[in-house]
């Protein structure tokens, strides 16, 4: 890029036109747009790249996973049904063994009135 302003101002000092000094301006920005559009190139490739892998799989191996994947969500979801039952059960258990002070100050009844 360097080279390019250099090269427009020694075409300017020759006695060149500036418009012929602009088309180098003009031809520096059409390189770097070039260059951008080989990086999004290069994005979109890798991209397909992942995609093609996929695609090789066998179908066989594509079934495999896919049973599997479905074994660990059901899995996934008993342990989670079986935590929420024994946090209910615990629940349970401490409210059967609270005493009857505990139960009177978690209460909302005014005791004072029934005295």
């Amino acid at each position: 890029m360097e080279s390019l302003y250099l090269n427009s101002a020694v075409l300017i000092k020759k006695g060149f036109r500036r418009e012929s000094a602009c088309s180098v301006y003009m031809l520096r920005d059409k390189l770097a747009s070039k260059q951008n559009m080989g990086e999004a190139y290069m994005k979109k490739q890798t991209s397909t790249d992942k995609h093609q892998l996929k695609d090789d799989l066998q179908s066989d191996i594509k079934a495999k996973l896919m049973e599997m994947k479905s074994q660990l969500k059901e899995e996934d979801e008993k342990r989670q049904e079986r935590e929420k039952a024994e946090q209910i059960r615990k629940k349970k258990e401490i409210e059967k063994n609270k005493s009857f002070e505990e139960l009177l100050n978690e209460s909302q009844i005014d005791w004072h009135q029934y005295k």
